[in-house]
């Protein structure tokens, strides 16, 4: 295995525990009001399903930047 793969993986396993310290310290329920809608869960759960989203929503966004930055550019010198 390379350096870069050794500290990649070092890296990794690092923010695994980490999770986990994060996951096992946040384990009770609390209340959520979202509008008019209210329900119980460990918090946890919350602070997965919230990185999920904004995952999610970094990944839409990274994709439409992507999508218009592959479209090709209409020409400065054609005639209008």
């Amino acid at each position: 295995m390379t350096t870069p793969g050794k500290i990649k993986l070092a890296l990794a396993a690092g923010l695994g525990v980490l999770a986990t310290v994060l996951f096992f310290q946040n384990t009770e329920t609390v209340t959520t009001w979202v509008f008019f809608w209210s329900f119980e869960a460990p918090r946890a759960v919350l602070l997965v399903a919230t990185f999920a989203l904004g995952g999610a929503a970094g990944f839409l966004i990274g994709a439409r930047r992507r999508k218009k930055a592959a479209a090709p550019e209409p020409e400065a010198d054609a005639p209008a």
